[in-house]
């Protein structure tokens, strides 16, 4: 039973190893010049309100 166990375990790992991503994925181009990315970033009106306040602004508090 063992025996079994440990020999599923081996072929799943060199599975992994060989099938995995490659450590160094092949040189492309950094950025892509045609594309302008956007991100949104939504937040709750009343927890705006709060981090706008003066005695909040070096808080660690995140938000979700």
């Amino acid at each position: 039973m063992f025996r079994n166990q440990f020999l599923i375990i081996v072929l799943t790992s060199c599975s992994f190893l060989l099938f995995g991503q490659a450590d160094f994925p092949e040189n492309g181009a950094l950025y892509i010049d045609t594309v302008v990315p956007r991100v949104d970033i939504i937040i709750d009106p009343d927890s705006l309100d709060w981090l706008y306040q003066e005695e909040n602004k070096d808080s660690n508090i995140e938000f979700h």
